[in-house]
């Protein structure tokens, strides 16, 4: 057995190496969104998980979210829509007898799928007082508990225990949505997608296309090479019937702890600081309140069921130091832009940033600057500190000592 799984290691690898090659031959520096989404597809195939996933790509419309998410459709055990309505999930029509409705209600149409979404502009840009509601139906569906619902016509209906992954698409987050889903808890995670390659590179890309095949014809040529990566990752010598067994015992330790490291920073990031009153206050003297901070068990265990994913699209059926890099890409994802922006330049900072450097490298006003700081101040991520200038001492943040180990972490 050993030695079937060695080889099957070799042969996904060989097959994964010849799909980056075809795969960013016509769309230079974006393989890794597509490692991803398939690691979020692999999730299926892992016996014992029943915690549904999601993961929103987002980027400019040039960024080809929706290019890789119709590859994950052409999938075995994908359902996709362009948009939809989280009503859908269980329906209530009345002009419907309780069969029809069953046929029609969307939950039980992505039930052991990949649902994929490639427009969800309409779920973030719903009026605020819809915007509770919906987040409301999505959290309940997200936690894998299914969802019931109750009408005049029909009474209460629904589903239990309804499993699913989940691969949707939007431009951004508006930030007035940011903390409905920090007060909602763990249940939507994020991939921005930016271009990897220079300029002048994809320059050179795009001429060398231009008279060669047809967007059909590239994704025709992808799509097969695809299919022959995919049938080779769900061939996994050890299965329980058509699920892929999976080996914790030979899952590293140190890769455990990276994960539950990334969920609890995660959760800092995205944390929510609600304002009292902001009447006779501005910049970091706003009256803040307790912050709203998720519980980072929850998003451990999605976070590693994805790290798994990834994993099998390796061809183990274990994890390792390696794969959590995939990680660190969601988490500096999930939260408002100019959230992650701050945290990035205090890593590229060595964990320190004053607020003459966020205010020069991000444009923004001193009093802006000075309230983003206070917030991961207020969420336990930072220490207020005072730096020395040249003339005179500036505010400072420092990365608190638990969550320095970022900086050590080049994944």
């Amino acid at each position: 057995m050993t030695k079937d799984i060695s080889n099957h290691k070799r042969m996904v690898l060989e097959k994964k190496e010849k799909l980056r090659e075809i795969f960013e031959k016509y769309f230079p520096g974006r393989f890794w969104v597509l490692e991803s989404c398939l690691a979020v597809r692999a999730i299926l195939e892992i016996k014992g998980i029943t915690l549904p996933f999601m993961l929103v790509l987002l980027g400019p419309p040039s960024a080809g979210k929706s290019t890789v998410i119709s590859m994950v459709g052409s999938l075995p055990e994908a359902f996709a829509l362009d948009s939809f309505t989280p009503k859908a999930f269980v329906t209530q029509l009345a002009s419907k007898s309780e069969d029809d409705l069953a046929k029609i209600d969307l939950l039980k149409q992505i039930e052991d799928k990949i649902f994929l979404t490639s427009e969800l502009a309409s779920l973030f840009s719903v009026r605020d007082d819809q915007l509770g509601e919906i987040f409301g139906i999505l959290t309940r569906v997200l936690d894998g508990q299914g969802f019931k619902n109750s009408s005049g016509a029909h009474g209460k209906r629904g589903y239990d225990k309804i499993f699913f992954v989940w691969i949707g698409a939007a431009v951004d987050v508006p930030k007035r949505v940011w903390p409905i889903i920090a007060s909602m808890g763990p249940k939507e995670y994020f991939l921005r997608i930016d271009v990897e390659i220079s300029y002048q590179e994809e320059q050179e890309k795009i001429l060398e296309n231009m008279h060669g095949l047809t967007y059909e014809q590239k994704m025709h040529e992808i799509n097969e090479c695809l299919k022959e990566y995919w049938d080779t990752v769900v061939s996994f010598p050890d299965k329980n019937e058509v699920k892929i067994v999976w080996n914790a015992e030979k899952d590293q330790r140190n890769a455990e702890k990276m994960i539950v490291q990334y969920a609890q920073l995660m959760a800092r990031i995205r944390g929510h600081v609600p304002s009292d009153d902001t009447k006779y206050s501005s910049g970091s003297d706003y009256a803040f309140v307790s912050p709203i901070i998720e519980d980072p068990n929850r998003a451990t265990h999605a976070l590693y069921n994805f790290v798994r994913g990834f994993a099998l699209c390796n061809g183990r059926n274990y994890i390792e130091n390696k794969d959590v890099s995939a990680v660190r890409k969601i988490v500096l994802s999930s939260a408002s832009r100019e959230r992650v922006e701050l945290v990035k330049l205090l890593i590229e900072n060595n964990g320190e940033l004053t607020s003459a450097q966020l205010v020069e490298c991000r444009k923004v006003s001193k009093m802006t600057a000075l309230k983003i700081m206070k917030h991961l101040e207020i969420l336990g991520l930072v220490d207020r500190v005072k730096t020395s200038g040249v003339t005179k001492s500036f505010l400072a943040i420092r990365l608190k000592e638990e969550f320095r180990w970022i900086l050590e972490d080049k994944s």
